[in-house]
């Protein structure tokens, strides 16, 4: 039986943080990390410890130009297949320099920054209207949240020599109705894309 820590005060919530992260074990792009919390199960709060697998945040650009969207048309390992995805990627290149952000919320400014990066890199276009549309959680044991990002008013960016190993095959500006279709026949694979594109065309 866990010994009870204290009585949970009228309007707080049954699960609350207790303390800092403790990474216990990392990789270069993700790691199991700790977070101690008290939780009430009805006699009053105990200390528990969850545990995720954290992974730095991602961003998905939602490239608008008259009443379109851009596409990649990507070659992707986990489906050993081409599928239509938004540009995007890494907010931070590793877990070490995402580390100090554990438990908190990234800057808007570190997110901008690098949907500004992956839309140069990966839709060879560039812009100063970027805004986040929409923030995606992946879940309560995994934490990969993905931002999409809205691109407006682009203009066409070149880049020297650069290839990060990303295979894509096409480019493409797809009207709404193009992209709810794509959306529903599978065309567009990536979940998590697919409801936030339906959502923004709506």
């Amino acid at each position: 039986m866990k010994k009870i820590i204290r009585q949970r005060n009228e309007g707080e919530l049954l699960t609350i943080p207790n303390g800092e992260p403790t990474v216990v074990y990392r990789g270069r792009l993700g790691a199991m990390v700790e977070f101690p919390v008290l939780q009430d199960r009805g006699e009053g709060y105990i200390e528990l410890v969850f545990e995720k697998f954290c992974r730095p945040p991602g961003t998905r650009i939602i490239a608008v130009r008259d009443d379109k969207i851009l596409l990649n048309k990507e070659h992707r390992l986990e489906t050993d297949g081409f599928d239509w995805r938004l540009p995007g990627g890494k907010v931070f290149d590793t877990f070490e320099e995402y580390e100090e952000f554990l438990g908190e919320n990234v800057p808007t400014e570190k997110i901008i920054d690098g949907a500004r990066k992956e839309l140069q890199e990966e839709a060879h276009l560039d812009t100063s209207h970027l805004e986040i549309f929409d923030k995606s959680i992946c879940g309560s044991s995994v934490e990969w949240d993905l931002y999409y990002v809205i691109a407006r008013d682009t203009v066409d960016f070149h880049l020297e020599n650069h290839n990060e190993g990303e295979e894509i095959e096409e480019h493409r500006w797809c009207s709404f109705e193009e992209i709810e279709s794509m959306c529903r026949s599978g065309e567009i694979n990536e979940g998590r894309s697919v409801a936030v594109l339906l959502k923004f065309i709506s």
